[in-house]
């Protein structure tokens, strides 16, 4: 159904991804943008401004495109929120609500290119969009419940399931591969441990003595270092949500 407005548009265009893969190769901003174009030119619209969440999960409240997106809509700069799908307004039913809500409020319509009839304050209209909010949170709480499944049986088996890389490992998105010169670094760490029997406030000064890097190119600290010592992969051994099992990578130490 093609909506009439007597009103002049001022659109706000939002799109977002929640994959940092798909932010970077643009696949689903894309792929919006376009339903979106298509949609605003057969209404007879301009998109204003384009407002763009990329990497960013639909569960988090506020994310920065959207509140900017809020701003606009308060200061009278947008009078219609323009998305291609409801899910990529908001995953959970509470934010799509309080979202609406506040752009209503503020005089703005929101539109869906999927779902037509989005807004207004028709009981049936409500229902609907509520429906399916109500909708897309379940099937993100399916999928996130079939990962977490995935990857328990990963871990069983002695996979890397999730989680930040530590230092000294590499993966390929199977399995992890040992970094040797970052595994230089962390023999020398248990080694001034165990060997040596230094602290690790005492290891953490003398490697940022040395001008070591850490895995994200900054200073050591004692809480580092003790991560280290106490992290189970590097004996070979991964730990994932209450598994424990024997790794498939090589152990560094």
């Amino acid at each position: 159904m093609t909506m009439k407005h007597n009103k002049l548009q001022s659109v706000g265009a939002y799109i977002r991804v929640s994959s940092k893969q798909q932010a970077e190769n643009g696949q689903g901003l894309d792929s919006q943008r376009s339903a979106i174009e298509a949609y605003a030119k057969q209404q007879g619209w301009a998109i204003a401004q384009w407002f763009e969440d990329k990497g960013v999960s639909g569960d988090e409240e506020n994310r920065p495109a959207i509140l900017d997106l809020t701003t606009a809509v308060e200061a009278g700069e947008i009078n219609t929120v323009l998305v291609d799908r409801l899910d990529r307004l908001s995953r959970r039913l509470l934010h799509q609500e309080i979202y609406i809500d506040k752009w209503q409020r503020a005089g703005a319509e929101v539109c869906s290119v999927a779902e037509p009839n989005l807004g207004g304050e028709d009981e049936e209209r409500v229902f609907f969009r509520q429906m399916m909010g109500a909708v897309n949170e379940l099937q993100k709480a399916l999928l996130l419940r079939r990962m977490r499944r995935g990857r328990l049986t990963k871990a069983g088996k002695g996979g890397f399931a999730a989680g930040g890389l530590a230092l000294g490992y590499r993966t390929n998105g199977k399995a992890l591969r040992i970094v040797e010169e970052e595994a230089e670094v962390v023999r020398l760490v248990h080694k001034m441990r165990k060997q040596q029997h230094w602290s690790y406030h005492h290891i953490a000064k003398e490697l940022n003595e040395r001008g070591v890097p850490t895995k994200r190119g900054g200073k050591w600290y004692a809480a580092t270092v003790r991560k280290i010592v106490l992290n189970p992969i590097y004996r070979g051994i991964v730990h994932f949500a209450g598994v424990t099992a024997k790794g498939t990578h090589e152990p560094i130490v």
